[in-house]
């Protein structure tokens, strides 16, 4: 075995450029394996960073009506829930949000942070470094204000003070003790640096119903997933009929934590890549197959010879296989560097991309990477060697000599242009998911959003009640801040919410007048704001009948409301919307009842994720406006817009904010425009990763055509040259070579476009409405395949037409 191996090298470095060629084209298959292998390996094979992992489950509510419709835990239910579940070991909770830190070096700072259960890491299996967890008193009514905080907040900000336990920290206003430091690289459950004490007092006050965590625990020993998960629906039945109402959800959910923490879209797309890159890897081993044949074709002679001397079949067939498994190991180790640079880009990519990727997902390699590498260049050297060189065993030793050097293997050409075939039908799938893709990006970026984005920059403040304590404070600040932003140069307009467009209003449900007997189950959503008066101008969103937002508006006028278009053609399809009455979370008997005074243009508040929902319900029949001044949000946005470059206003910005509170920092500041790109991020990556994986495809595609048609030139070359002797024209032998190439295509459409047709339904949950089903997609597949055929066929049909008759048959 041994000695073949170092005759298939001694004859690959005798042919460079056919070894070069076969490797890159194998290394192109087996790259992009490796790299979207890493991606499931990252997201779903390796193990959590926390002790048996598996144990770990997450449980949350469900809708019934919406099977993708998951739902966090009221606080109040998870305190009930936690006291009478017998599955778990604990029932943890935590909820993420705004932690402004203040107390050290340099202006205060937005972190993202974690207020946790005193329970939750201890079920996670994580403990401190320095300093202690969290306890039960640390949840109590008027306890001391404490925090946890991660490594790279010690590092950074704190410069590893190893005496920082009991250092007094600002954190959301509050002098906060820190008690911990968490190990390097935790992040739970996100990427928060700052973990706080969830209270775990039954608040009994206005909205205490509307506070929503999430909820896990680790099972007790003996206890499967399926036991837990009937445990709760046992649990949830009975709670809503002591309660005499329906919960939030009417279904409970236990699944793996991970579970909670990837998206469907993102795993189901995932996968869908992945079965993408192995069709690139099975045209490549079909191009490489190819040429394989073709080279010993061409050492028919040699392979006799060897043959007639002795040489067993099974001494061909390793011959041959020891050719191709150096061929992909050289391979495999090209695609698996050029997979882990892809890793890491794409890891940047994402962490800077989308913000929403747990902390533990990274594309480091480990035993899965390396044996699937493995695997999968010694899977590439059996298809692209196999086949070959069982034909070599068969090799006729008579015909071998009898024809010298131009013999061939059996009927090569037959099998090669089947192989080319199939290469057209895997190249089909691959362009039409492609051009799906990118359709439904296209698609997205055009959807009309109803908002001027140009312009506008954007960002986020958060106030809490310790500096903060009431609504006319936080008016009080809105206020002091107008004026500073309206003098920043070029700034035209100012206005302030508790959510901007694309980053998702609030819904909730509401009721018009005469509604008070539909169960709270069954009302209507609708995406709701809190708004100022120059919102509307702002972003540009038209008035269509009444008036916006003025003056008039104040906290001791009558309560109003501005709806847009679509919710006042929803709700009121008969009259006008004018001085109609809504109610937003009827639910709660002290919610008011608000008069419209104004009908807006529609415009998008949500991303199209959402706006895609499967049930109507969960999209929101429109958008209700309230006045700022009537609903001071705790957590307010602000937008202006501005002449020039209005990403050079960021510190400028800063600095107004810092004029008027230096505590409060500024977060997520940025052109109104770039929350739009990061809204279509997922879609636009999506694309692009097709886009790569079909480019790949019609490379090789190319290449085969082209292997297939020089390859049946040179194999006729006596025959062109009597069609040539006999007065046959350049169009003729044209012709005569498109029409070979022409019909491995045609082959290749009628089986790929209906293999396509399918496939590209497993894009249906992450590309836009319709997009599987464009013709054009289709006809520009069609289309692109031709103009491949063409341009395969250029080099050999220039061959062809060079033949000299007298010399072809004067060779044979």
């Amino acid at each position: 075995m041994l000695a073949d191996f170092r005759f298939a090298l001694r004859a690959l470095l005798r042919s460079p450029v056919f070894t070069a060629v076969s490797v890159l084209m194998l290394s192109a298959g087996i790259g992009l394996s490796i790299f979207m292998f890493s991606s499931i390996n990252a997201f779903v094979l390796k193990p959590l960073p926390f002790p048996d992992p598996d144990r770990l489950v997450h449980f949350e509510y469900t809708d019934s009506r919406a099977t993708s419709r998951n739902l966090a835990v009221p606080a109040l239910d998870w305190l009930d829930l936690r006291e009478r579940q017998k599955s778990l070991q604990s029932l943890a909770a935590y909820t993420v949000g705004t932690a402004n830190l203040g107390g050290i070096d340099g202006p205060a700072e937005r972190l993202s942070g974690a207020w946790i259960s005193a329970d939750a890491l201890s079920t996670l299996g994580v403990v401190p470094i320095l300093g202690r967890d969290l306890a039960a008193p640390d949840q109590g009514e008027g306890a001391e204000p404490v925090a946890v905080i991660g490594f790279d907040l010690w590092q950074q900000h704190l410069n590893a003070d190893p005496a920082v336990i009991g250092r007094s920290l600002r954190i959301n206003g509050k002098p906060t003790r820190v008690i911990g430091v968490m190990p390097r690289d935790f992040a739970f459950p996100m990427a928060e640096s700052v973990w706080l004490p969830l209270s775990s007092g039954r608040s009994p006050g206005p909205g205490a119903d509307q506070i929503r965590v999430k909820t896990f625990g680790r099972l007790l020993p003996g206890v499967s997933m399926a036991q837990a998960q009937a445990d709760f629906t046992n649990l949830m039945s009975g709670l809503a009929a002591e309660r005499g109402e329906p919960l939030r959800g009417d279904q409970a959910k236990v699944e793996a934590f991970a579970d909670e923490f990837i998206l469907p879209q993102i795993l189901g797309a995932t996968r869908t890549m992945f079965i993408a890159v192995l069709l690139v890897l099975l045209i490549a081993c079909a191009n490489v197959a190819s040429l394989v044949m073709a080279r010993f074709s061409a050492r028919a002679r040699e392979l006799s010879v060897r043959s007639a001397l002795g040489a067993s079949r099974g001494r061909l067939v390793r011959q041959v296989m020891s050719e191709s498994m150096i061929i992909a190991a050289l391979a495999g180790m090209l695609g698996y560097a050029g997979a882990e640079v892809a890793g890491q880009l794409m890891t940047q990519t994402m962490t800077a991309g989308n913000g929403f990727m747990p902390y533990w997902v990274n594309y480091s390699t480990d035993w899965h990477d390396l044996a699937f590498s493995g695997g999968i260049a010694l899977a590439a050297a059996l298809l692209a060697g196999l086949l070959p060189a069982l034909r070599a065993g068969r090799v006729d030793i008579q015909s071998g000599l009898r024809q010298g050097s131009t013999g061939s293997i059996g009927d090569g050409s037959k099998l090669g242009r089947s192989l080319v075939a199939a290469e057209v039908a895997l190249s089909v799938i691959l362009l039409v998911c492609a051009g799906v893709a990118i359709r439904s990006a296209l698609q997205a970026q055009e959807a009309p959003l109803g908002i001027d984005t140009g312009q506008v920059l954007s960002g986020r403040i958060a106030m809490f009640e310790a500096d903060y304590p009431d609504a006319a404070a936080r008016l009080r600040f809105t206020d002091d801040l107008a004026p500073r932003l309206h003098a920043l140069p070029g700034v035209s307009a100012v206005a302030f919410a508790s959510t901007l467009p694309l980053m998702g209003y609030e819904r909730q449900k509401y009721a018009r007048v005469g509604d008070e007997a539909i169960e709270d189950k069954d009302r209507p959503q609708a995406w709701s704001s809190s708004v100022s008066d120059d919102f509307f101008k702002v972003f540009g969103i038209a008035l269509r009948e009444g008036r916006g937002f003025d003056a008039r508006d104040t906290a001791s006028s009558p309560l109003v409301a501005v709806v847009s278009a679509g919710f006042a053609a929803k709700v009121w399809p008969h009259a006008s919307a004018l001085g109609q009455r809504v109610q937003l979370n009827p639910k709660d008997a002290q919610s008011p009842w608000l008069e419209v005074v104004g009908v807006v243009a529609d415009s998008l508040q949500a991303d199209y994720l959402i706006t895609a929902a499967t049930l109507p319900a969960h999209r929101g029949d429109g958008n209700v406006f309230r006045p700022i001044s009537q609903n001071p949000p705790a957590i307010v946005s602000f937008a202006l817009r501005a002449e020039g470059n209005v990403a050079a206003l960021g510190e400028a910005v800063r600095s107004a904010v810092r004029g008027v509170d230096a505590n409060l920092p500024v977060y997520w500041l940025q052109g109104m425009n770039q929350w739009r790109d990061k809204m279509l991020w997922g879609s636009n990556i999506i694309a692009d990763l097709f886009g790569v994986f079909a480019v790949f495809a019609l490379l090789l595609a190319v290449a085969g055509i082209y292997a297939v048609l020089a390859f049946d030139v040179n194999a006729r070359t006596r025959e062109i040259g009597v069609r040539r002797a006999l007065g046959a024209g350049s169009r003729g032998v044209l012709g005569l070579v498109l029409k070979r190439g022409a019909r491995q295509v045609i082959i290749g459409l009628v089986i790929g476009i209906p293999l396509a047709l399918a496939f590209s339904r497993l894009l249906g949950a992450v590309v836009m409405p319709g997009a599987a089903n464009d013709p054009l997609v289709y006809a520009l597949v069609i289309a692109v395949l031709a103009a491949a055929l063409l341009f395969a066929a250029l080099i050999p049909a220039r061959r062809a037409l060079r033949v000299d008759p007298m010399l072809a048959l004067r060779n044979e």
